[in-house]
Parts: C-alpha cells; structure tokens; sequence
C-alpha cells in the first residue's frame, strides 16, 4: 500500500490569452517537494475550443476543451449557472484500489491499470474558478457529462476571469 498526502500553494496567473494553474506543495509523507503548471483555460472563450499540454507531474499529454459557456452546477446547495466548463481528459496508469483520504491524500494499493482521467474545470464569470472534478474511466466506460459530476474538489481563489475580456 502507498500512500500520499499533500500541502500545496495554488495560483492562477493570467498570461495572453490563456488561464495557467501553477501548484507546488510537499509531500507530507516522503518530503517531495512538486511544482506543476497546468493551462486550464483558453481564449477564445468558446464551446469547442481545443488545446493540448504536457504535465510534467503526471509525465502526460493532457487534451483540453470548452465544452459549455452557460454550465449550470450545484456544489453545497448552491447553484451556480452560465459557467465556462473547460474538460480535461488524459490517460494514466493507476492502482487498482484507490481512496481520497479525509485531508485530500490518496491511499492505493493493488496492480496498476491503464485509465481516463477525466477532470473538469468550472469558472463562473465576475468570481473566477469555482471547482474542479476529477473521474477516473476504465475501458468501455462512458465519459460523464459534467452535470452528472458531485464529487468536488475546491480551490477557493480570489482570481477573477471575465470571459468578456
């Protein structure tokens, strides 16, 4: 069984005409210390606008694209509509057997298989990124559409994006 936590810093810095996430944090359990730059968002601001990236932290090619600009989710209750909803997808080798801790870690254990990753990105104009999800598809397995998505992972920042920018 392995086992990994994290503490990390996020930003988000607008650059041209695109959105980048940059993290860096520390592994709790090992001291690993990790920086990441993803592109999550970019213009122009449309559904079918595509872009690729490679992350260098999950050594992986990851395929993004806008897939609604008027998005209506509901995280705690709270509606949120006319969101920009950017799908990432990629694939990736992961244990079999895996579960979120309770301070956001990760516990695996088992063989490794091949998988989709599916994340999705939420950005609510005037507030910036709201939420982010993340599923993991095995072969013959549907995609999700984003409205049927309810497990959340927030990064609460004060970035604001204005898709009339």
């Amino acid at each position: 069984m392995n086992m990994f936590e994290y503490q990390k810093e996020v930003k988000f810095v607008r650059e041209k005409n695109a959105l980048w996430k940059y993290i860096s944090g520390k592994n709790i359990i090992d001291g690993t210390e990790f920086n990441v730059k993803s592109l999550i968002l970019k213009e122009p601001i449309k559904v079918g606008t595509k872009w690729s990236y490679y992350d260098n932290m999950d050594k992986t090619t990851k395929n993004c694209s806008i897939v609604d600009i008027a998005g209506k989710i509901t995280i705690n209750d709270e509606e949120y509509d006319n969101c920009v909803v950017v799908r990432e997808i990629y694939e990736q080798l992961i244990p079999a057997n895996i579960k979120r801790t309770s301070t956001g870690g990760y516990v695996w254990s088992g063989a490794k298989e091949k998988v989709t990753v599916v994340i999705y990105n939420f950005f609510k104009p005037g507030i910036g990124f709201i939420a982010q999800s993340s599923t993991y598809i095995k072969k013959g397995e549907k995609i999700p559409h984003y409205s049927k998505v309810t497990d959340f992972i927030f990064l609460l920042e004060d970035y604001e994006f204005n898709s009339d920018n």
